[in-house]
Order: C-alpha cells, then structure tokens, then sequence
C-alpha cells in the first residue's frame, strides 16, 4: 500500500468518525428517556384517578339533584290534595325553579 493510498483512507475514516460523533450529539440518552417516559406514565396515572373522581362527582351531584327533584314533585302532589291553591303556587315555584 502506498503512502497515499494510507492516507486517503485514513482521511475517510476521520471523516466517518466526524459524522458518527455528530449523528450521535443528535440523539438523547435512553436513561433520560426513560426517566421522561417514567413521569408521563404517572401523569397519565394521576389524569385517569382525576377523571374517576370528576365523574363520581357529577353523578353523585345528578342523583342529589335528582333526588331533590323528586321530593319536590311529591311534596307539590301533597300539597294538591290538601288546598288547590297551594299546588297552583307550588307549581308556578316549581316553573320559576326550572
């Protein structure tokens, strides 16, 4: 092999080597990732508690209301069979509330 030929090679080689320093500083670290995967997995976690909880909430809230609704009616239809005008009150509350 001649000289020249040794230092073409070597000059390919050192050009290989720039771009396989450089392609690697455009990558993360697979300990960095799995640190950022580990916190969006517990953030996930956490979101799908929140949202069990948002809907108990609201449908323990609906079935209150529900409920309130209900007793209303019933205490309205009381009030039907015990004085006339006193439903006819109770039903214009009853528009007004809803």
């Amino acid at each position: 092999m001649s000289r020249e030929d040794m230092n073409r090679r070597l000059e390919g080689l050192n050009q290989l080597r720039n771009e396989v320093v450089t392609d690697r500083s455009e990558f993360q670290r697979k300990e960095s990732c799995d640190t950022q995967h580990r916190e969006l997995v517990q953030w996930r976690r956490l979101s799908t508690k929140i949202n069990v909880l948002e809907t108990r909430s609201i449908t323990w809230t609906a079935a209150v209301g529900v409920f309130f609704i209900i007793l209303g009616f019933v205490l309205d239809g009381s009030e039907v069979r015990a004085a006339p005008e006193v439903c006819m009150e109770g039903s214009m509350r009853l528009l007004l509330f809803l």
